[in-house]
């Protein structure tokens, strides 16, 4: 923990200068105090203004990390769930604002059944990430591994997820905050029954070609799987060594659902992304204005904050903990056994920084997160001078 200190006050300490080679060579020396394992990456107005991958992607073959690597997003990829929710707003095939039994009438009449789309998309369906009692549903019989589940065998598991209210709610839907992965998941069963296209069909044809994106897989599908997707990995419970986890395809249906992330992908097109997704070209007009300005700040009862989160991001308000001159910082982070990412992008001034690790254990998401605001409010401060 000393060591970890001692990382960031070097990093503060660290002069603002035009020399971005002498700036890398400090900056490798920080991470490397505090044996962060994952890449930083900056554009500005599409352009990479710095970049630095440090630390292996195996620990077992020390074969280095680079930035041609695929690296899973965790809940950075609900930013494409909500894109695919909102590009079927624009095309007026759903409505944000209806509930949730008009795309599943099994549940017609139920009080979970009137939760909206909007309120899932910004986590305040008062439905909690966690079940409420596993024994309400047979999960072995969902225990499908991914070479065998059928499309209606997979709709059938959320369609009984639904029914069963195996969801926890704990707040009136529209009053609070409450993250959930889970019923991400229900978005994306949604797409699949107003589109007639699964999340991934729905995303390959008609969302990921408007941003240029190339290199996006699921893990999980090995005929998916043809780049060179990092494995994550955690440590130990001595906290001695790093473990594989559980390799992708020996994961179960149950465990994996386009709609809540987990996708892998090349940092360059996590930039792409940003860029396209908060500059209104992925969908446009009525749609977008709508998932721009909307904003509703529930409190985190969890947390005792006040959300910031909006329709599949996060909005801090300009000079919150950025140069106001930056304008508001959009994005997402991601946090899964074994890996860590954050994503955000300053539309006022074009910026995107993201920041990638496949590495688990003491330094984990903290970690990151303190690097992040220490390069982008040291390091890019002053209009940006080291890349002018």
């Amino acid at each position: 923990m000393k060591t970890l200190f001692a990382a960031f006050f070097f990093l503060i300490a660290l002069p603002i200068s035009a020399d971005c080679e002498k700036l890398s060579a400090a900056m490798n020396a920080g991470l490397e105090m505090i044996e962060y394992n994952g890449g930083v990456s900056i554009q500005l107005r599409g352009q990479t203004v710095f970049e630095l991958f440090r630390g292996v992607s195996n620990p077992e073959t020390n074969s280095p990390l680079t930035k041609d690597q695929y690296y899973n997003i965790s809940s950075i990829g609900k930013e494409f769930t909500a894109a695919t929710i909102h590009h079927l707003v624009e095309a007026k095939k759903l409505n944000v604002d209806a509930p949730i039994e008009t795309y599943f009438p099994e549940i017609s009449g139920k009080e979970r059944g009137k939760i909206t789309i909007r309120q899932i998309l910004s986590h305040s369906s008062g439905m909690v990430g966690s079940l409420l009692n596993e024994r309400d549903i047979d999960f072995a019989d969902h225990q499908i591994p991914y070479q065998s589940p059928t499309a209606d065998q997979y709709s059938q598991f959320i369609s009984d997820l639904l029914k069963v209210g195996i969801f926890k709610q704990e707040n009136k839907p529209g009053t609070s905050f409450s993250y959930s992965n889970y019923m991400y998941v229900v978005l994306g069963e949604i797409v699949k029954r107003v589109s007639g296209k699964d999340m991934k069909a729905y995303l390959r044809e008609k969302i990921l070609p408007l941003a240029d994106i190339q290199t996006l897989q699921f893990p999980g599908d090995p005929s998916d799987m043809s780049g060179p997707e990092l494995y994550p990995y955690l440590l130990d419970k001595d906290l001695n060594h790093f473990e594989p986890r559980v390799k992708s395809n020996e994961l179960y249906i149950d465990d994996y659902n386009v709609g809540y992330g987990n996708q892998v992908l090349k940092v360059s097109d996590l930039h792409r992304w940003n860029r396209a997704y908060f500059n209104g070209k992925i969908f446009s007009g009525e749609a977008f204005k709508d998932f721009i300005e909307y904003n509703p700040r529930f409190l985190d009862e969890s947390t005792n904050v006040i959300s910031n989160y909006g329709m599949g991001y996060t909005r801090d308000a300009a000079g919150l903990s950025t140069p106001f001159t930056w304008g508001d910082k959009l994005g997402h982070t991601g946090g899964d056994r074994g890996t860590n990412s954050i994503s955000y992008y300053f539309p006022k001034i074009d910026l995107s920084v993201v920041l990638v690790s496949n590495r688990d254990g003491k330094n984990r998401l903290n970690a990151t997160s303190a690097i992040y605001r220490i390069l982008v409010e040291r390091v890019l401060t002053n209009e940006l001078n080291c890349a002018l």
